[in-house]
């Protein structure tokens, strides 16, 4: 449990509890972290270790350390897909609770850099107990039915669209368990689950990892699925780099974003640096100092148990901008939860923050129009990647198509490519083409579907136009053998031409030398439909 006071200034009495065990009357205000398994028991906080759970963690917890270290897998970079789940009442993205992308990249980045040790950063220590974890946190690129998310590694979620709280009210811990995290968690073993709300009195918890699943003979810690991840305030996100500017007041000193890489020291099995107890109580890592309790601020003369505290450990309670270093001891108990506890080791084989797979095609355009008689159907690609080939389907109705022409793709290519395609003499009313893609491997993308109708007046072309002399009249080969009349009005409606048209006989040619400058009407009346074109005499 991470307990945080804050100025003397705002004294008051409150209790608080701690686990399960005892409760305390303190004389001044605290903002406190607590890391418990959500089981029969809590494993963290200020019990100082006398759950039997915890001696059964840690003699688990130690035999995999050492199948570790035998394995040599402490160099592989091992990430984990994130997501954060941003409970907002409702604001604007960029205010109050409904922080912007900006902080969560911060956030991110601050913690990535504290967890590799990053040089040039915050995150980076010149002390030979200092460790590159060389874990890292990467935001989830797809939700659960692998849709992209449009802002990678955070879902937002309106208090009221769950019955959360319409107002700007605190969420207790309690009800973050109860009600939040299963109402919203995503999968435990695809992501990390970061909840960012406004928190009643705590700046953040996490679930400490269980060993559900062991050889342990005896031993069955199944952590609660359903809440499993980290809640932290969201005024505690940020960077040093970006720190929270709603982080003021009591919150000044945490708006650094270390409260994050504190918590996520929890979910990976860590505990605090003085163990929760007195000199003789261990944290189990055996280059941190033994110490007596949590300390504040930044106190980095302070010694207890006879050494030097180790105040700028992430696992104490100084301020964000004290803290910078994990150990090499704790970044092995890390990377053993990581490959072995339950839901840790599955985030490492998840797909959810991998890069979005190329679209096969980049479809820039696909036309279809009328030219003369025939469709001309055109498609361009701005890229192509494992494209094996197009399919150009035909249909009269839309939903039954049949397969009219397959066009070979480029397989892959950066440079955009153009496609044609003619399909001769079409029949009057709607014809309908569908663009089809297939992959190397098979696997089908429809790309669109377009039409193009053929009406009466779309079946017969006029030229030129404007005319001065001789007016051609074309007609489409799929009525050429239909009698037909030919009348000419001006725009009055006084007709001043008729003719009937000869079987057979694709174009009509009319002299109109004769009429005065104007706009006119052809009527042109063919088996019971009629088409009109306007045209202009010179």
């Amino acid at each position: 449990m991470k307990v945080f006071t804050l100025p003397l200034f705002l004294l008051l009495n409150v209790t608080v509890t701690w686990g399960q065990q005892a409760t305390q009357s303190i004389a001044e205000a605290e903002i406190t972290t607590t890391t418990q398994e959500m089981d029969e028991h809590f494993r963290c906080g200020f019990s100082g270790g006398d759950h039997e759970e915890h001696h059964h963690f840690e003699s688990w917890i130690k035999r995999k350390k050492e199948e570790l270290s035998e394995g040599n897998r402490t160099d592989e970079i091992l990430t984990i897909p994130v997501i954060f789940h941003i409970i907002h009442f409702g604001e604007a993205v960029g205010t109050g609770t409904n922080l912007s992308s900006d902080f969560i990249e911060a956030q991110l980045e601050q913690a990535n850099n504290d967890l590799r040790k990053t040089l040039g950063t915050s995150g980076h220590n010149a002390d030979s107990r200092g460790a590159d974890t060389r874990i890292e946190l990467r935001p989830a690129t797809y939700d659960s039915d692998y849709n992209i998310l449009d802002e990678p590694g955070i879902n937002r979620i309106h208090s009221g669209d769950y019955g959360f709280s319409t107002t700007t009210t605190s969420y207790s811990k309690s009800f973050i368990n109860n009600t939040i995290k299963p109402a919203t968690q995503w999968n435990p073993n695809d992501y990390l689950n970061i909840w960012v709300c406004k928190l009643s009195g705590i700046l953040g918890f996490g679930q400490f990892p269980d060993i559900s699943g062991t050889t342990l003979e005896g031993v069955n810690l199944n952590g609660t699925a359903s809440t499993d991840g980290l809640a932290i305030e969201y005024r505690a996100i940020g960077s040093t780099e970006r720190p929270n500017p709603n982080a003021t007041g009591a919150y000044s000193p945490y708006g650094l974003g270390r409260t994050l890489t504190h918590e996520l020291g929890h979910f990976l099995g860590l505990r605090h640096i003085w163990g929760d107890g007195d000199c003789s109580v261990d944290d189990y890592c055996n280059d941190t100092p033994v110490s007596d309790g949590a300390n504040y601020g930044c106190p980095t003369t302070h010694q207890s148990c006879g050494t030097l505290d180790m105040v700028r450990n992430y696992m104490d309670y100084t301020y964000d901008n004290c803290m910078n270093i994990f150990t090499h001891d704790q970044k092995a108990r890390m990377r053993t939860v990581l490959y072995n506890s339950s839901r840790r080791v599955e985030l490492l084989s998840s797909d959810k923050a991998d890069p979005p797979i190329p679209l096969p095609v980049e479809l820039s355009t696909f036309n279809v129009r009328r030219v003369g008689k025939d469709a001309h159907i055109r498609w361009e690609t701005s890229s192509e990647y494992n494209n094996a080939r197009f399919i150009l389907s035909k249909s009269d109705d839309g939903i039954n198509f049949m397969e009219l022409h397959t066009e070979e793709g480029r397989s892959n290519s950066s440079t955009p490519l153009s496609y044609d395609f003619i399909d001769p003499k079409l029949p009057m009313g709607t014809t309908y083409y569908k663009l089809s893609q297939i992959d190397l491997d098979g696997r089908i993308t429809e790309l669109g579907t377009r039409s193009l109708e053929i009406s009466s007046n779309t079946i017969i072309t006029m030229y030129p136009n404007p005319c001065k002399g001789v007016l051609n009249i074309e007609v489409d080969e799929s009525i050429k053998n239909k009698d037909c009349t030919i009348s000419i009005f001006d725009m009055t409606g006084r007709q001043v031409h008729s003719e009937e048209n000869a079987i057979g006989q694709l174009i009509r040619k009319i002299d109109i030398s004769h009429l005065e400058s104007g706009f006119y009407i052809l009527r042109y009346n063919y088996d019971n439909r009629t088409a009109f074109k306007k045209f202009n005499k010179i």
